[in-house]
């Protein structure tokens, strides 16, 4: 079975023993006179020379694994970029998979959230250690929340609440399968995590989409307007990142396919945000949360930690 985990662990160290040479030659007399050549590569006989030896080895490693395909995008210090592809982009006709073909970003949406987030924090509008009673603290079904009068924004953001993964609930699963297109409502997801609590606030780590679930609330609560909406406005238009859209429906456009090579996990956890329309609703959140070009990820997030930030 693929696993998404397994394979990262085996390519992380590839990519970082392909790089490293090219990150030395970037700081040098190349990274000057590379102002002629294409962001792709196609005239730098180092980037040429670089791609080729990451073909090989992610094509060889493709050959003797069990995974579909993946594409790798690397951005050099000096602003140069590329990437390569291996395997196919549909497992049932065989289409190769091209460094072009739209991916699901998975839960690099989160970054987009968080990245609004901290700007509304920036404007003064939200303070990180403000307990979330404030936001939700009149709605029925907060008192049942995991430590509900302990959470603050910085534990959903940095996933410290105590909060359990709503995602993973058997029962969540079992609705989802049976109603693909469902459209939630956001209390109807962190209903699944209602009465189960995994720590105490602040006192420990636990992944879970279901923070961000409520994170995506407090912004729309606070500036009145979707989440969607401000990522767009404020993120991707500024960025040019015209590739990336949010994944709100099941069915998204230019998407490759190969869901039918996931473990059970990964099916439900891609399930939850493409399919659930409304579910991950208005959000850039979810385990699909938005599908770019691998690249352009690396580009942007480039651009929020440098001088190129809005």
């Amino acid at each position: 079975m693929f696993n998404p985990r397994m394979l990262m662990k085996k390519l992380l160290p590839l990519i970082l023993l392909l790089l490293a040479p090219c990150l030395l030659i970037a700081a040098g007399p190349i990274a000057s006179t590379s102002s002629t050549a294409s962001k792709d590569g196609t005239t730098d006989a180092p980037m040429a020379a670089l791609r080729a030896s990451l073909q090989s080895k992610l094509d060889a490693l493709h050959a003797a694994g069990s995974f579909p395909g993946v594409t790798i995008g690397f951005v050099l210090p000096d602003g140069r970029s590329s990437s390569v592809s291996t395997g196919v982009a549909d497992v049932e006709s065989k289409v190769p998979l091209k460094p072009s073909d739209r991916m699901l970003a998975g839960s690099i949406g989160k970054t987009y959230v968080s990245a609004v987030m901290l700007q509304l924090v920036q404007d003064g509008k939200v303070n990180l250690d403000t307990k979330i009673d404030r936001w939700f603290g009149s709605e029925s079904w907060f008192p049942r929340l995991p430590n509900a009068k302990d959470i603050t924004l910085r534990m959903l953001m940095n996933h410290s609440s105590g909060i359990p993964e709503h995602v993973l609930n058997k029962n969540f699963i079992a609705e989802m399968k049976k109603n693909p297109d469902r459209i939630w409502k956001h209390e109807e997801l962190v209903a699944y995590i209602l009465d189960s609590k995994l720590f105490p606030a602040g006192q420990g780590w636990s992944y879970a989409d279901t923070n961000y679930i409520l994170v995506g609330m407090i912004f729309e609560q606070v500036t009145g307007k979707t989440v969607y909406g401000e990522v767009q406005r404020r993120i991707l238009k500024p960025l040019n990142l015209e590739r990336t859209i949010p994944s709100d429906r099941r069915i998204l456009p230019e998407v490759i396919t190969v869901t039918r090579c996931l473990t059970a996990r990964s099916v439900s956890r891609a399930g939850s945000s493409s399919a659930a329309n409304s579910s991950l609703t208005r959000k850039w959140n979810g385990p699909a949360g938005a599908s770019r070009l691998p690249r352009r990820i690396l580009r942007s997030g480039r651009s929020f930690f440098t001088k190129e930030r809005c």
